[in-house]
């Protein structure tokens, strides 16, 4: 997980992390390696090697992590009344009203699944980073 800091760092450039996804299964809020991760993920964000921000709709604040010079958009997107969380390469204007997401991937529990391109209406937009 944190053999090599520097290979985690850079993989933030293309790809967004959470607490969860970087433990999978390991990760439990009363677990020394949680303890651990939080410990060391803190560090970085002190000296403003990663950056990191709550995700809207998240129970107990949930982090994300990125890198300053990310490659990617992160959206919170809110709709019937449930928050998603989508990361993708490139964004479209497809109208006034819809957005296309190119390469998106969406936040399921512990992983980040690739659903490809999708719509998605910009008044469901909680967030945009």
């Amino acid at each position: 997980m944190f053999s090599n800091e520097n290979i985690f760092i850079e993989g933030l450039r293309y790809q967004p992390e959470t607490y969860k996804t970087i433990l999978k299964h390991l990760f439990n809020n009363k677990s020394t390696i949680t303890n651990t991760v939080r410990k060391k993920m803190s560090k970085l964000i002190k000296f403003n090697i990663i950056n990191y921000s709550i995700l809207d709709g998240t129970r107990f604040g949930e982090r994300i992590f990125y890198h300053p010079e990310k490659q990617y958009f992160i959206f919170t997107i809110y709709e019937n009344k449930v928050f998603k969380y989508y990361y993708c390469f490139d964004v479209v204007d497809v109208d006034d009203i819809d957005i296309a997401l190119l390469s998106a991937y969406t936040l399921n529990h512990n992983n980040w699944l690739k659903i490809g391109d999708i719509i998605i209406k910009k008044v469901s937009i909680r967030r945009w980073f």
